[in-house]
């Protein structure tokens, strides 16, 4: 029973994004909005160095783990080598 409920459901939800995409992307365009324009560069370029960081980030994720995080993480959960760090001894 449940499982009948459920493929309804996700019948249903799938025939709703089916319907937002169709007015959304295929759908004729509002008139008051056939007059925007692009985005001028000076605020393009900070979103595209950011997304650019992100990715970047993203990507070197595994070399900063190992060789910046996981010494920290060591660091920090050994305790009396942390208190060394702290206490300064």
């Amino acid at each position: 029973m449940y499982g009948a409920i459920a493929v309804l459901v996700a019948f249903m939800t799938l025939l709703s994004f089916i319907k937002l995409q169709r007015f959304v992307l295929f759908g004729q365009l509002p008139a008051r909005f056939v007059n925007i324009k692009e985005a001028p560069f000076a605020m393009t370029f900070p979103l595209v160095v950011l997304a650019v960081l992100c990715i970047g980030l993203g990507v070197a994720y595994p070399f900063i783990d190992q060789s910046v995080l996981q010494a920290a993480r060591d660091a920090l959960l050994d305790k009396l080598s942390y208190m060394g760090y702290i206490l300064g001894g």
